[in-house]
């Protein structure tokens, strides 16, 4: 190509061509021969357009799957959009300004899956100019019948093998949308925030003598999160620290709400922390997880699916 210059698009745009009309990415089921399976994971609809990130990930399977391909192996290479997530969700909100809880799910179901389709079909475009060696015949949305009927099949049958229970368990939630979140979903944050301390009416054996109210050590505990006071279930200490050695085994009075909590000893509580002295809620932070899972501590509801202290 002496004296000119490398037109990748017309390049790129003949190969496609090329590949597409032999159809040599499709996938073989009537074959003989050793079959390379590749679980792609769908990208979200959540967003107009992909971008460089997209285009490097795939990238790298799709070496793998055309050096297979060469080898003879029948490579089974679907590709999907998971248009059923959060994710999808809030592009769909931004993108018709609208929120789904304002509105019948009936509604914003259809207005998820005109976009998602729309979305899909643009998504389509730019992996088939990348030059991604999918089958597309086997496209699917997580969204649809056949995916619907393979989750359902699969939780009847964890259930049937006694592998799924009901239970009421802590869960990422997000109150505007009134939905669980995943790990994913979710960013953290560190913020200096203040130390509150909370004064505890006394702990007590109530070995007091009859008609006499039980009297006891008076506890200050330290907290970041005070709003969750309704919520206390236990107070820890550590199990060597001498200033709460003779009131472990008592119970503390909730201060504004009155009702009685344990005082146990665990030796992850920091004695330097604060006043030493730990407040467990359910649930502030992943150790009251622990703990009330750990030693069976009663389950406080405070707060409500809109996020407001109930």
């Amino acid at each position: 190509m002496e004296g000119s210059e490398y037109e990748h698009q017309a390049v790129e745009a003949a190969a496609r061509a090329l590949w597409e009309d032999h159809d040599v990415y499709r996938y073989d089921a009537a074959g003989s021969g050793d079959v390379f399976s590749v679980d792609t994971p769908p990208p979200y609809v959540s967003a107009a357009h992909l971008h460089v990130g997209h285009a490097m990930s795939y990238s790298q399977p799709d070496f793998i799957v055309r050096y297979r391909r060469m080898r003879g192996e029948r490579v089974f290479y679907p590709i999907g959009f998971d248009d059923n997530g959060l994710p999808t969700e809030r592009y769909v909100e931004q993108a018709y300004g609208v929120r789904a809880a304002d509105m019948p799910r009936a509604e914003f179901v259809r207005l998820c899956l005109t976009e998602t389709q729309r979305t899909a079909a643009r998504y389509e475009e730019l992996w088939r100019r990348l030059g991604l060696s999918v089958d597309w015949s086997l496209r699917y949305s997580t969204i649809d019948r056949r995916c619907q009927r393979t989750a359902q099949t699969s939780f009847v049958k964890l259930h049937e093998a006694g592998y799924l229970r009901r239970a009421s368990d802590p869960i990422l939630w997000c109150p505007e949308d009134r939905t669980a979140l995943a790990q994913a979903d979710v960013e953290d944050l560190e913020r200096t925030s203040r130390l509150y301390r909370i004064e505890f009416p006394g702990a007590a054996r109530g070995q007091e003598p009859r008609g006499q109210e039980p009297r006891g050590q008076e506890l200050s505990i330290a907290t970041t999160r005070p709003e969750l006071l309704p919520a206390c279930v236990a107070l820890y200490c550590h199990p060597a620290d001498p200033r709460y050695a003779s009131i472990v085994g008592t119970r503390a009075t909730v201060p504004l709400f009155g009702y009685t909590v344990p005082v146990l000893a665990d030796e992850s509580v920091d004695p330097e922390f604060g006043t030493g002295l730990m407040m467990v809620c359910t649930f502030g932070d992943a150790e009251d997880v622990l703990k009330w899972r750990r030693d069976g501590l009663p389950l406080r509801e405070v707060v409500t699916a809109d996020g407001r202290l109930g």
